[in-house]
């Protein structure tokens, strides 16, 4: 037992690694940041994709300078209720590694708005504008903590956090991880400063508070099954229709919508004239009679002939009024001109918001008008320039 009464139960990069499972540590854990710490790194592990339908954090990881903390939150939502008060202040910077997947579920499971965040992809992203691809973390801790020994385990990472107890090597997994992420902090605020593009990067992060996206499954992915284009529309319709009907199942039973059956059994049952689903199903993929009459009757009722419409494809650009098209070309210019990724100059959602009905709107919609930095003043006169222009 250590010093805080949690359970010790190894040291990782000489931080030691504790695991919480009770409401009480998690009040005394919540005492100990409150007194001792103005930044955390935290992480988390859900109930594996390809095994559930639903995923769900399982673990939180939390890493302070001098201590990693693991919190079980195992159908346990109310556990992480004496930390909200850090997880929400602003004042306590939260390190993540990519967090919009995590944002989500704070918010969604625990209904928690994470605030204060610092995405070290983001800090990436904007000091390594002319990357072709983002570097995995093991490249990214090789090339900026030059640490040779760093693995990422795919086995780990995908493997059944919702079983109990956790095996050693899931745990060294997760703590292996999350004690970098300071360290990477550290480095990538010493690359930001030196480029003076902390600014972008504050941008960029204060917009993943206010622009969490939803990662629950689409029925309407199936336009993406290869091959999806070349169906006639009655064919289309009739697909959509099994991708509906499929998600509803995998729902119900808490398991991949490939479980049910798999993209090339849906092209089957919809290319095909009168086939049952008993043709294309295997004897694992058992459904109840209602459900293979619910499948039976899409395949079998007459098909919809009138055009298929793909409402979920963003706005054609041709329909953009016209200066509105001009900002989207002047934004995409000025990214390469100064080496910005575009939508750390401003993004889709925020384009939405600006105000067209005169210049002065425009600039004092734009975030950048109002910082110091030079790379921001020459933004800002660029922009200023340009509409003047238009």
């Amino acid at each position: 037992m250590s010093d805080f009464g949690f359970n010790h139960i190894f040291t990782v990069r000489e931080l030691p690694v504790y695991y919480l499972n009770k409401y009480s540590e998690i009040e005394n854990l919540a005492n100990i940041l409150t007194q001792n710490e103005s930044i955390l790194a935290i992480d988390q592990e859900r109930a594996p994709y390809n095994k559930f339908y639903f995923q769900k954090p399982t673990l939180i990881q939390i890493s302070s300078r001098n201590a990693i903390y693991f919190i079980d939150v195992l159908d346990n939502k109310e556990i992480l209720d004496p930390l909200r008060w850090h997880l929400t202040n602003e004042s306590i910077t939260k390190v993540f590694v990519d967090a919009p997947s995590d944002l989500n579920y704070f918010k969604e499971y625990f209904k928690i708005m994470i605030k204060g965040i610092f995405d070290i992809h983001v800090a990436n992203i904007i000091c390594n504008p002319n990357s072709n691809t983002t570097p995995g973390l093991p490249e990214l801790v090789l090339r900026e903590l030059e640490i040779k020994d760093f693995k990422k385990s795919k086995k780990e990472q995908k493997s059944d956090w919702t079983i109990r107890p956790l095996s050693d090597s899931q745990l060294k997994y997760a703590s292996n991880e999350i004690a970098v992420f300071l360290p990477l902090y550290d480095r990538l605020i010493k690359k930001l400063d030196q480029k003076d593009l902390f600014p972008f990067a504050d941008h960029g992060n204060r917009r993943l508070e206010i622009e969490i996206p939803s990662f629950d499954y689409n029925p309407l992915n199936v336009r993406r099954i290869k091959g999806f284009d070349n169906l006639s529309d009655s064919e289309k319709h009739r697909a959509m229709k099994l991708g509906i009907e499929r998600d509803k199942i995998a729902k119900k039973r808490n398991k991949p919508f490939y479980f049910i059956f798999s993209n090339e059994q849906l092209k089957k049952m919809v290319v095909n004239d009168n086939i049952k689903p008993n043709d294309v199903l295997t004897r694992n993929q058992r459904l109840s009679k209602k459900e293979m009459t619910i499948l039976t009757n899409i395949l079998t009722e007459p098909l919809n002939d009138s055009p298929f419409e793909d409402h979920t494809k963003h706005i054609n650009f041709i329909d953009l009024p016209i200066l509105h098209q001009k900002l989207l070309i002047w934004k995409n210019n000025i990214s390469k001109e100064l080496k910005i990724p575009k939508r750390f100059i401003f993004s889709n959602e925020e384009i939405k918001s600006f105000d067209f009905l005169s210049r002065e709107s425009i600039m004092n919609s734009v975030w950048f008008s109002q910082q110091t930095n030079e790379i921001c003043v020459n933004l800002t006169n660029s922009l200023d320039f340009f509409l003047k222009e238009c």
